[in-house]
Order: C-alpha cells, then structure tokens, then sequence
C-alpha cells in the first residue's frame, strides 16, 4: 500500500477541505478520514471534519469530536484547533465556559498567531454583547 508523502498529504488535505467547504462532504469524507489516519498527530484532518459539523450546525457534536479525536492534543495545528473548539462552544450554548478557556489561552499566551488572537478576542466580545 502506497503511504502519501508530506506533500501529498498536503494537496490532498487542501482538497478536502475545499470540498467540505462546497459542502461536498460525501466526497470529501474519504480524504479527511486518511488524514486523520496518515497525519494522527496533527489537528488537520479532525479540524476538517469538526468544521463539517459546524456547517450543519452540529456545534455541540464538533466540540465534542474535537474532545475525543486527540485534536486538543496534536503536535500539528493545535492553535487552529483550539480556536474551532472554543467557536463550536460558544455556538453550542456553552458561552461561559468557551470565555473561560478563551481568557486562560490569551492569558497563557497558548495562541500566538494573530488570526487565533482575534477569534478567541472576538468570542470575548460576542460574550460581551450576550451580557451587555
């Protein structure tokens, strides 16, 4: 059996998050599941399929996934998945606790990339206006 290479697996993780985001899940679905088990140390391949359920609205069911699947323990992509993780709580009901975890991921400075800043920033403020 043919085991993809590092750029391969790259393409073909491209690819099926393009198609997830088209909303081609059944074709996408094959490629996701091989990341995940060609690439388990990386957060990708469960990211991707946590953002399916976020697209169906399925926010709770992503953050739960996101729990089981390893991804919040990845070597790869973890801030990414960290930053789905805390959205899909907010989304599912779960605001306070999704704010608490934001506030200790700022304050230990886990998130450094500034795109993860600024969501976990702009969950902050969503929270904000829900109490204001």
């Amino acid at each position: 059996m043919h085991h993809p290479s590092r750029d391969e697996i790259f393409v073909l993780g491209n690819i099926g998050i393009y198609g997830i985001l088209l909303g081609e899940f059944e074709l996408a679905h094959p490629i996701v599941r091989m990341l995940q088990s060609e690439r388990p140390n990386s957060a990708a391949g469960f990211i991707a399929e946590a953002l399916q359920l976020n697209m169906i609205e399925d926010y709770a069911g992503a953050a739960q996934f996101l729990e089981r699947s390893g991804a919040l323990q990845a070597d790869d992509d973890l801030e990414e998945a960290i930053c789905l993780y805390l959205f899909s709580l907010f989304h599912a009901g779960e605001e306070e606790r999704s704010c608490a975890l934001a506030e200790a991921f700022l304050q230990g400075n886990a998130i450094e990339s500034e795109v993860g800043i600024r969501v976990l920033t702009r969950i902050l403020q969503q929270y904000g206006e829900l109490e204001g």
